[in-house]
């Protein structure tokens, strides 16, 4: 086991190193400082840790953001947290950024040992280090933004371009229609009738419940009948997304606008929420009430991704008056190409698939490879804790 200690005091390290000595029992041990925002060069993937003691005694108050990234990037990754103050507060801050153990420092040797061991056992106990898709949520700035077609269709070049096996679920419960853009398979389930069998799902009944649109693309539609929604609860929601992340490399939810407790628990666990709008000032107010709700809900940073969709040269609010009216960059844009869309829309069928050379196609393919990584930039560990700008 390669276990990592990070801190910005010498003295800390020290301690540390201390209280382990003697207590290897095999582990393979690494200790390093940080200074300020400075990142130590050398760091690869292969040195990745499976245990990362984490010392933020420096503040009462810990900033977690970074380490929610690389628990959601990084699932087999087991923290623990030193901290000055094990208060109510941090701990729901750990518990959200996947922290599995938070200790109060400086502390007593038997008990940093005590929560070595208890991360050690989670580490390594049978089952837990299975991969864990990624999962994005959707929602619209504004009605009629195309929040939907654009998770349909980032869907499909998904798993047409990039070979990846995705799940879209469509949690629209009362006016929810992302089967119709990709499919004219009629659904016999939808996400009501899952809930109302909850006990029984496992990966082989959401699979069954799921059109299959390609080999690795599969819809879990909502409900035709919006009554059939009535009584879902959010806790038949989460145990979905539980066995779907398991199951599926990328986990794709096209959420209603409303933020309730069903929305919150896709928001909650999502590694990034896709806020789209037009470049037109009712859904630039829109988005900004949307956004305030996100950050009153902790939702911030690299978390909320900004798209403005059909977007076209010299017409509409320009993208710096855009970020500056929301505080927000904005991370994606697709061009507007109104013919083919509305034929795609039409027709049911993937816009990659029915018009693979328009521009919306090769903004999709070039994004989703990017997601899958073949566009991303690579980081050591210690780079993605601690990155610079």
């Amino acid at each position: 086991m390669k276990i990592a200690v990070v801190s910005d005091k010498p003295e800390t390290l020290e301690e540390v190193r201390r209280l382990f000595h003697g207590h290897e029992h095999g582990a393979e041990l690494s200790f390093h400082r940080r200074s300020g925002e400075t990142i130590p060069q050398g760091e690869s993937e292969v040195d990745f840790p499976d245990l990362l003691v984490l010392d933020q005694t420096g503040s009462e108050h810990p900033d977690m953001g970074a380490v929610e990234e690389m628990t959601r990037r990084h699932p087999n990754l087991t923290v623990l947290l030193l901290c000055a103050v094990r208060s109510e507060e941090v701990l729901v801050s750990a518990m959200r950024a996947g922290i599995r153990e938070v200790l109060a420092w400086p502390g007593a040797k038997r008990e940093f040992l005590a929560a070595v061991e208890r991360a050690k056992k989670w580490a390594t106990a049978p089952g837990m280090r299975r991969p864990r898709g990624k999962l994005l949520g959707f929602v619209s700035g504004k009605g009629g933004s195309g929040a939907t077609f654009l998770a349909a269709n980032l869907g499909y070049a998904l798993a047409a371009e990039c070979h990846k096996k995705v799940l879209l679920i469509d949690l629209d419960l009362q006016y929810g229609d992302a089967s119709f853009f990709l499919t004219d398979q009629e659904n016999l389930m939808s996400v009501a009738d899952v809930a109302r069998q909850i006990e029984r799902l496992d990966a082989t009944f959401l699979a069954s419940a799921a059109v299959d649109l390609l080999p690795n693309y599969a819809l879990l539609a909502a409900p035709e009948d919006a009554e059939r929604a009535v009584g879902v609860t959010a806790g038949q929601i989460e145990r979905l997304l539980d066995v779907a992340v398991q199951n599926y490399d990328y986990v794709i939810v096209d959420i209603e606008r409303s933020i309730d407790v069903l929305a919150m628990k896709v928001l909650d666990r999502a590694e990034q929420i896709y806020l789209v709008i037009e470049a037109m000032l009712p859904f630039i107010r829109d988005a900004r009430r949307l956004l305030h709700a996100f950050r009153q809900l902790g939702y911030r940073g690299e978390k909320i991704r900004l798209v403005v969709n059909r977007l076209e040269k010299d017409v509409g609010v320009p993208i710096k008056q855009i970020e500056k009216a929301l505080s927000t960059p904005v991370h994606w844009t697709l061009p507007n190409d109104f013919a083919n869309a509305s034929a795609s829309v039409n027709q049911g069928v993937p816009i990659a698939k029915l018009a693979p050379g328009s521009p919306v196609s090769r903004a999709l393919r070039a994004y989703a490879k990017e997601l899958a990584g073949t566009g991303e930039p690579r980081r050591g560990w210690f780079g993605q804790l601690f990155r610079t700008a």
